[in-house]
């Protein structure tokens, strides 16, 4: 089961892109302005953004059909719900901008990758996973406060990460600079920020607050039991996991 997985959710992106939706999802039924076309967006846009970012190179050297695949159809089917569905001029001028830091991110015909600038890597990802959220799956305006706590939560479940693949990282990470227990505190403190956050938002809604709490929780504790051995699967699947958390309180607690 578990290679099954890895194979066909983990490496095809497909579960990040749907971790994601999800927080989208979460985010668009507390500000009641759900659009469902923008979280098919959402999802199509992070399976093609991502599989770029961590594949465009093995294309070139083993032409990974289902991978291009993949990054064409979640193409063309996120220009069909913009032109079609949506036609927003200011949402295709979002997602153009954040595409262009997707790119500059790690491809080959870049010199200088944004991804090899230490600790900015973590910043970019965090900063696109919440302006995905708040303005691509949703057209929402959130506070600095809240945007800082959604912020503080990526940051928090992208750290483990950082953890897992110390050894092998060449450039200078949270964990190669402070060491990997200091390196959960942080990341454990970001969850706590986050939540205060959240709280000081949010206070007069305890449902959502709650369903924050324990998300962050849930992914506090991953963090601070992360296993020397199958990281990968446990922070691309468990941690990656935390993410849904929300929505599934929301719906069936």
């Amino acid at each position: 089961m578990k290679m099954f997985l890895t194979k066909y959710l983990l490496e095809t992106q497909l579960w990040v892109s749907g971790m994601i939706t999800c927080l989208s999802l979460f985010f668009g039924i507390l500000f009641s302005s759900v659009d469902h076309y923008r979280l098919e967006i959402v999802f199509f846009s992070t399976l093609a953004g991502y599989n770029y970012m961590h594949f465009h190179k093995y294309w070139l050297k083993y032409s990974k059909k289902i991978l291009n695949l993949i990054i064409f159809i979640s193409s063309l089917l996120i220009l069909f719900f913009l032109i079609f569905l949506e036609n927003d001029i200011s949402l295709i001028v979002k997602l153009l901008f954040l595409s262009i830091w997707v790119v500059l991110y790690n491809s080959y015909f870049i010199f200088l990758k944004i991804r090899n600038i230490s600790l900015f890597k973590i910043i970019l990802i965090a900063t696109i996973w919440s302006c995905v959220i708040f303005y691509i799956g949703n057209n929402i305006i959130p506070s600095y406060s809240l945007f800082i706590s959604v912020l503080l939560y990526i940051i928090g479940i992208t750290i483990p990460f950082d953890i897992v693949d110390a050894n092998r990282d060449t450039i200078q990470t949270i964990p190669k600079m402070v060491g990997v227990n200091f390196s959960k505190f942080i990341s454990i403190l970001c969850f706590n920020i986050s939540f205060l956050l959240f709280y000081n938002n949010f206070s007069q809604k305890p449902d959502y607050s709650i369903a924050w709490g324990i998300t962050n929780l849930f992914a506090a504790l991953l963090v601070l039991f992360i296993p020397q051995k199958n990281s990968y699967f446990y922070t691309r699947f468990w941690i990656e996991l935390s993410s849904s958390i929300p929505i599934i309180i929301y719906y069936f607690i």
